[in-house]
Parts: structure tokens; C-alpha cells; sequence
């Protein structure tokens, strides 16, 4: 570690840093707290003039001295002058890792929001934005508008890929508060097109009542601009209820107007229960071992997708964009199985463990489905449990070794699911 410091000295001394150095100082915390290297870097922040060199010294610093205000406002005021697009990349990457979702963080990247003229800027904030509860509203505001907007094919399926997922209950329930909210008809119909695309039965109930709710409201006030909208949501929920459950949640007490209330999820052994148990599954849960860690991924972009190289990109995208590994950059470039085993490894070290365990399914609204015999067929070959990499499907089909099939609508699946974790050594 002193080894280390002194060769970061050396580097500032010189003038020079590079993103290998500060990615040390991030993956490894290496001289959090240190005096004499905050100042070192403070004062190298203040005297390039250099961007991508300022970007990386503000980073380094905002990790030796976390919630230091001059590193997170350098970034900021970086990415919206910087003409530079993998420079902004770089940038985002950052104030993601750095957020510490307080509120002259928040305050600083919603005028950062507003200010920058660069729609692929504006998305990835919004995505960094959707965590604090104060910028929610406007982050779904964003990302909605931008995703149905956007002539953009790459901002499109970023957006699709890392945001939405299914049974996400924030974003359920942040576009049922914007519904509800928002007289803006063009950001109503893309906030109930998204809802609709992500919605799952569990918070159907819910959404009924909240939706009921602002509709008696606003039909009070003569405020139509959204109800072909509202009754669209409820149409759809009627839909995939039953008559019983849909009248229930029409006529609940009401005993609040946002539609972050709790839902009442049946309980018990009933296949009602087990079915949405399935369905909100919390993969948080999952722990790594000693010698395993886990990683769920739902592969929603999959459920269609036949072409080996089309999976192996897609999958290879999803495990580096995973909130647990948090790699900084664009995720390689693969073609096939055996290539993508050669970036595992670089994830190995990156959790500080010999084996992966993924966890991988394929869900939407209806709950979870199966994947195609191509998807099935490529992590047969992915799968090595002498290279540490394991693959669990969540699935009714039998699958052979070395894959692992799971059945989606066993009780108490986290357990499952942890047991075989705890399995592998």
C-alpha cells in the first residue's frame, strides 16, 4: 500500500495521471483519509487545466475524501462543457460511483439535467437521478420522454436495457405518480406506454387504487387530459385480473393518494401466493460466500434473441453494467462463448472470488418465461465450474449439467436459490 502511495506522489509530482491510477485508488480505497494525498490532489485539481486530467484527479479525490464538494463540482461542470464524447462517458461513470444521493448532490446534477443540451447526457443523469426519492418524478419524466422520443437506436436500447426492468416497484410506482400528477397529455401517454410495458401482476391492486384515486379527483376539478390514458392502465389491469380481485382493489379504502402504499400480497402455501412470490423476488438477498458470488440478471432482451453472437454481446452487457461489479467503461466486444470466459475472469478479481454464480432469467409482465433453446445452448458452453463459472436458470424446462434449472414457482426461491450458492466451492 506505502508502495502504491509513493507512486501516486511520483505521478502528481510529474504532472501526470492516468485512469489506471485512479481506478487503483477506487477499486482498492487506496488512501482514503490520507491528508497529504487530498492535498496533493487538490492542488493538482486546481492547477491543470487539462480536462480529462482534472476529470480523473477530481475522481481521485472524491474517493480519497468522500462528499468533497470541489471534485464532484469539477466533474459536473467537465461534462457539461466537454465536447469530448468519451470523455462524457467517463464522466458519467464516475458521478454514478460518487452519488451519495444527499441533496446538494441531487440539487447540482438536476440543474446539470437542465442545463445540458446533449440528450444522451440527460438519459444517463436521469438514470443516476431515479435514485433519490426528492428528483424521482423528473428523472421518470426524463427517460420516459427520451425513450419515446429519441431517434436514437443506441440511447433507445440503453435506456430499455439498464432502467426498466420489470417489476421495478420505484419505477411502477413513480409512473403511476406521474399519471397522476402530471396534466401534460404527451407525458402521460408515455408514462402509462411505459407502465404498461413493466407493470406485474402483484402491483396490480395497487394501481387500481391509486389510479382510481386521482381519477375520482381530477374528474372533480373537470380535468380530462390524461383519462383516455388512466383508462387504459385500468383496462389493462381488468384484464389480467379476475372480476373478485379487480372490484376489491376499485372499491379499497382509501388510505393514501400516492401509489407507493403497500400492496396485500396473499400469503401461505396457495399457488396464488407462490406464483407472486416468484414474481417479487427480491435478488438483493442473494449473499455471497467465501468462495461464490452471485449475480442475477434478468435477460429480458433474450426471450426472442437466436443469434450466439447477438447473446453473447447482450449477456456480456448485462454482468458489466450489474450493480455489484460496476466495471468503468463500455463493456467489451464479444462474438462467442470463449470469449466472453476471458472477461470473466477480470470479474473473478473484481468480487475477490474463484466462482460466479450466475443467476440468470428471462421476466416481464406475466411473471417469469422460458428461455430459447439458443440461450440454453450458449451457457452450455459458457458454463466451467474449473474456470469458477456457474449458471443457474430460472425455469420449468429440465436442463443437463452444467447448468443448474431452478422452477420459478417454488416457495421460498431466494432459498433456493442461496442453497445452491452455498453449494458451490
Amino acid at each position: 500500500m506505502i508502495y502504491l502511495l509513493k507512486k501516486i506522489f511520483n505521478y502528481l509530482f510529474s504532472n501526470e495521471i492516468d485512469s489506471c491510477i485512479v481506478e487503483n485508488i477506487f477499486e482498492y480505497q487506496i488512501g482514503v483519509g490520507n491528508p497529504d494525498l487530498i492535498d496533493a490532489l487538490t492542488e493538482k485539481l486546481r492547477s491543470s487545466e487539462d480536462e480529462a486530467l482534472r476529470s480523473w484527479v477530481a475522481f481521485g479525490l472524491a474517493v480519497v475524501n468522500p462528499g468533497n464538494p470541489e471534485a464532484f463540482h469539477t466533474l459536473i461542470s467537465i461534462l457539461l462543457t466537454t465536447q469530448d464524447d468519451e470523455l462524457v462517458e467517463n464522466l458519467i461513470m464516475s458521478i454514478q460511483n460518487l452519488y451519495q444521493e444527499n441533496d446538494e448532490q441531487m440539487i447540482s446534477l438536476t440543474e446539470l439535467l437542465h442545463k445540458s443540451q446533449k440528450e444522451v447526457t440527460r438519459w444517463r443523469l436521469a438514470t443516476i437521478l431515479i435514485r433519490h426519492k426528492l428528483s424521482r418524478i423528473e428523472a421518470v419524466t426524463i427517460l420516459t420522454k427520451t425513450f419515446n422520443e429519441t431517434k436514437d437506436k443506441n440511447i433507445k436500447f440503453a435506456i430499455e436495457e439498464n432502467i426498466p426492468e420489470y417489476g421495478e416497484s420505484e419505477w411502477i410506482d413513480s409512473l403511476v405518480y406521474l399519471l397522476c400528477n402530471i396534466q401534460d397529455s404527451i407525458i402521460c401517454k408515455n408514462a402509462a406506454r411505459n407502465l404498461k410495458r413493466i407493470l406485474i401482476s402483484s402491483k396490480f391492486p395497487s394501481v387500481v387504487t391509486a389510479l382510481r384515486n386521482c381519477y375520482q379527483e381530477h374528474i372533480k376539478e373537470n380535468r380530462h387530459d390524461c383519462n383516455l390514458y388512466w383508462e387504459g392502465i385500468l383496462w389493462h389491469c381488468a384484464q389480467n385480473m379476475s372480476y373478485a380481485d379487480f372490484y376489491e382493489a376499485w372499491h379499497r379504502p382509501s388510505t393514501t393518494t400516492h401509489p407507493e402504499a403497500p400492496d396485500n400480497i396473499p400469503v401461505g402455501n396457495s399457488p396464488k401466493a407462490q406464483i407472486l412470490e416468484a414474481q417479487n423476488l427480491d435478488f438483493n438477498e442473494l449473499q455471497p460466500t467465501d468462495y461464490s458470488y452471485p449475480l442475477a440478471v434478468n435477460l429480458l432482451s433474450l426471450k426472442k434473441e437466436t443469434e450466439q453472437g447477438a447473446i453473447a454481446q447482450k449477456l456480456c452487457t448485462k454482468i458489466y453494467k450489474h450493480h455489484a461489479v460496476k466495471i468503468l467503461g463500455k463493456p467489451p466486444t464479444v462474438r462467442n462463448d470463449a470469449e466472453l470466459q476471458q472477461y470473466l475472469f477480470e470479474i473473478q478479481d473484481k468480487l475477490q472470488r474463484p466462482n460466479l454464480a450466475f443467476v440468470l432469467y428471462i421476466r416481464d409482465i406475466n411473471g417469469f418465461n422460458e428461455p430459447t433453446e439458443e440461450a440454453l445452448t450458449f451457457c452450455q458452453k459458457l458454463a466451467d465450474a474449473d474456470l469458477g463459472i456457474h449458471i443457474a436458470w430460472i425455469t420449468n424446462q429440465s436442463i443437463e449439467q452444467p447448468l443448474k434449472d431452478i422452477q420459478p414457482n417454488l416457495p421460498k426461491l431466494i432459498s433456493k436459490i442461496q442453497s445452491w450458492i452455498d453449494e458451490i466451492v
